[in-house]
Order: structure tokens, then C-alpha cells, then sequence
């Protein structure tokens, strides 16, 4: 509780509205700017600062895309099951998070899961 109440008491109110709004605004921009990249889908238009994604028709190829990301410590991404498929899941928070963070992050993902398409050298 400590955390919300130093973040009111430091934006107000409406302050800490409008903080709320903005990560919704730029969750939609993240949106239309996964929509516009081959190979990426989300299922369904964000609502809030929730945004799940793909990368590819694979479900376990979202997980080992999300396993390698976490262990490279760059990006942070949960996952969802949503309509039976394994999707990557992303809660905008941070006030550091921009379309170029995400670019990057996408960047990433199509790396990743080219790597895991690599054919294994053991």
C-alpha cells in the first residue's frame, strides 16, 4: 500500500489518472504496431494495459520464446492461454516502456525464434 499511497500522494489524483490513461493509450499503440509486423497476431484488442501476442503458429514455440528472454534478463513477458492457444502476455507499467522498447522487444522475439529453428549442433 506504501507504493500507491507515495505515488498519489506525488501525482495526485487526477495526476495518477492520467499516468493510468497513458499506459492504456500506449497499449493500444503497441497493439497496432504488433498488427503491422509480419508474422506476429494478437487475439484481441487490449482493453486495458494487458496486450497477449504471438509470434508464429506454435505454442510451445511461445515458451521457449518467453524462457529465453527471461534467462537473457532484457525483457520481462508473462503468458496466457486464450481461446485454447499459448499466447505471450504483456502488462505495460513502467514509465520507461515506449514504442522503441517494444520494437526492440519484437526485434528479439523474431531472433529468438530463429534460433530455435536452427537445426542443433550436438
Amino acid at each position: 500500500g506504501l507504493k500507491l499511497f507515495l505515488n498519489l500522494a506525488w501525482r495526485g489524483e487526477q495526476g495518477l489518472g492520467e499516468y493510468v490513461a497513458g499506459r492504456y493509450t500506449l497499449t493500444r499503440e503497441i497493439y497496432e504496431l504488433i498488427r503491422q509486423r509480419a508474422g506476429f497476431e494478437c487475439p484481441f484488442e487490449p482493453q486495458s494495459n494487458i496486450l497477449c501476442f504471438r509470434y508464429g503458429d506454435d505454442d510451445a514455440q511461445q515458451v521457449a520464446i518467453r524462457e529465453r528472454l527471461l534467462r537473457e534478463g532484457r525483457f520481462h513477458l508473462s503468458s496466457a492461454v486464450v481461446g485454447g492457444r499459448r499466447y505471450l502476455r504483456m502488462t505495460v507499467m513502467s514509465p520507461h516502456t515506449d514504442l522503441d522498447t517494444v520494437a526492440r522487444l519484437l526485434d528479439a522475439i523474431e531472433r529468438t525464434a530463429l534460433l530455435g529453428r536452427r537445426p542443433s549442433l550436438r
